[in-house]
């Protein structure tokens, strides 16, 4: 009952929105084109507009954007779209100004912040086909939409589309501008979009492959010695990922069952192949979100079985510095998919352990096949250990494939960027 009624009022406030829309495009003198020169100012609308950076990958895909709008314009204003000034502390590291107009239903507090800028980006990730929130992404797509026919230039990062579009969302790009620009991070991603949409997207890949990695995280230095350690002794370093966001349903007993599992089969595993395991979390919001609550008790229940050949970094890091980190070990296996482009970014191969399907897209980019058990097939201990048995087995020849690919997925990548210079 509880969740019919969340989805009712997902979409009435989704309609409701859709409407105000509707009126705001009526009001404005429609522009006809883009601007024609390098951006001067930047408003960023963030894929959460009340933390701004609640993920480490909403930290990359930021950190991305402001680096490369420095890079063309170091003076120019950028700010972003936000519920209130209290935001992550990374917005005032980077320099964002916030500009609070989320709250209420209308878009004249937007329209009239506009007027302090020329670019518009919406940093689309996984929320513009409304599976994180159906009436939120109708408002990503009616800021990004107005922001064009205002006469901004105004484009959505790389923005993944999965085949549970709600119907807002089918409705909203329905009706886009046809001076938006808007980017899928994948081939399966535009195929879903183009179907539904106005517009036809442009094929790129995830932005945050441009993020430059930083070796400064506080378990760089004991990360880097301790895997060299390994190397030394003969073995192979298996980057470990899990988080209870996985699961759909009581997250904190399937991540025990899967942890559980887990301990009996690597073992098992080390026995089989020279291989080490580091642990790895990527999401340090706490226990409902983030990833220690499953990487601690995996730790300690391997820990008597694998001594020297576990080791696990706790402390919280930047999406820069966890790329660093992550390009120590040989291979990675992961449930957060910005931890995975962080990776193969640098060379690392990565297979996935999750239900989302933009993992497939992001294989696809480097000419693999789907790469992913999910968590309903990782309940099965024999195909999960067949899944990892093989990973281990393969990584050197996914290695080489990864890096042969790599110069053209960070040409794709550039792409998100190129018309903040058209």
């Amino acid at each position: 009952m509880l969740a019919v009624a969340r989805n009712l009022k997902a979409t009435i406030v989704g309609s409701l929105r859709l409407r105000l829309w509707q009126r705001a495009v009526k009001r404005l003198d429609s522009s006809t084109e883009v601007p024609r020169q390098p951006f001067k100012n930047l408003l960023i609308i963030a894929s959460d507009p009340a933390a701004v950076v609640g993920s480490r990958g909403d930290d990359a895909m930021l950190s991305t954007v402001v680096g490369q709008a420095r890079a063309i314009n170091p003076d120019g204003r950028i700010g972003v779209v936000c519920v209130s000034p209290d935001v992550s502390p990374i917005v005032h590291i980077l320099g964002i100004i916030p500009e609070p107009v989320w709250n209420g239903d209308g878009y004249d507090d937007y329209l009239r912040v506009l007027d302090r800028y020329d670019t518009v980006v919406m940093i689309g990730a996984d929320v513009m086909d409304g599976v994180y929130g159906e009436h939120n992404a109708v408002r990503f797509w009616a800021m990004s939409d107005l922001a064009a026919r205002k006469g901004l230039r105004s484009f959505v990062l790389g923005c993944s589309f999965s085949d549970a579009i709600a119907p807002q969302v089918k409705a909203a790009v329905r009706r886009l501008s046809p001076l938006l620009t808007v980017n899928a991070r994948d081939r399966l991603s535009k195929e879903k979009f183009d179907a539904v949409s106005s517009l036809s997207a442009e094929l790129v890949a995830d932005s945050a492959f441009l993020l430059p990695p930083t070796p400064t995280a506080p378990d760089q230095d004991n990360v880097a010695a301790w895997v060299k350690s390994q190397h030394d002794a003969g073995r192979f370093v298996c980057a470990f990922n899990t988080h209870p966001m996985i699961f759909e349903e009581n997250p904190l007993p399937q991540v025990a069952a899967l942890n559980d599992r887990l301990a009996v089969i690597i073992p098992r595993l080390v026995e089989k192949h020279a291989v080490s395991f580091l642990l790895v979390p990527h999401d340090f919001r706490g226990p409902e979100q983030g990833d220690i609550v499953s990487l601690e008790p995996l730790y300690k229940l391997l820990e008597p079985q694998l001594a020297d050949r576990l080791h696990i970094a706790r402390s919280a890091a930047r999406a820069s510095e966890l790329k660093a980190l992550v390009a120590c070990a040989d291979m990675l296996v992961t449930g957060r998919m910005h931890l995975g482009v962080g990776a193969l970014s640098m060379g690392v191969p990565i297979w996935g352990l999750s239900p989302q399907d933009k993992f497939a897209g992001l294989f696809e980019h480097f000419g693999q096949g789907d790469m992913r058990i999910t968590p309903t097939m990782a309940t099965d201990p024999a195909l999960l250990e067949s899944f990892l048995d093989e990973a281990l087995s393969n990584w050197v020849s996914a290695r080489d494939q990864v890096r042969s690919a790599l110069p053209r997925v960070k040409q794709l990548s550039s792409r998100n960027f190129g018309i903040l210079t058209a």
